[in-house]
């Protein structure tokens, strides 16, 4: 089932519902750029705003890798997990269209490093 035109343009609204619900706080300034910011794309072709390369936060840049890899390597209700492998070969296509292809480095060094695998193995600790 892919969504209609309708149906996308609500699951849009999460990015700027996420920024009001933070409120008006500088404690929260960049958790707003975050939630407002973590569907744009490096090649601007992203939501809500088209923003493009570093017209993008860096914190929001580095979600959107991280955000990316989390939801294609865990299970869904509507998918399977993708292997780490599959997950990072899928960053490492979007680095400089989706991704900020600095970023994507960065996380190849993490993943290298065994960093990414410790805080897999700690969020689904925290999961069960």
């Amino acid at each position: 089932h892919h969504l209609s035109t309708a149906e996308f343009e609500v699951i849009k609204q999460h990015c700027i519902d996420g920024e009001v619900m933070l409120g008006d706080a500088r404690y929260f300034e960049t958790a707003r750029a975050v939630a407002r910011e973590h569907h744009e794309r490096w090649d601007g072709n992203g939501y809500p705003d088209g923003k493009k390369g570093t017209e993008i936060s860096l914190a929001a840049r580095i979600v959107a890798v991280a955000d990316v890899f989390d939801a294609l390597t865990s299970k869904r209700p509507y998918k399977d997990a993708w292997t780490i492998e599959e997950g990072m070969a899928a960053i490492s296509s979007g680095a400089g269209a989706q991704f900020d292809p600095d970023v994507v480095a960065a996380f190849h060094a993490l993943m290298a490093d065994g960093a990414i695998e410790s805080i897999r193995q700690e969020v689904d600790s925290r999961s069960l």
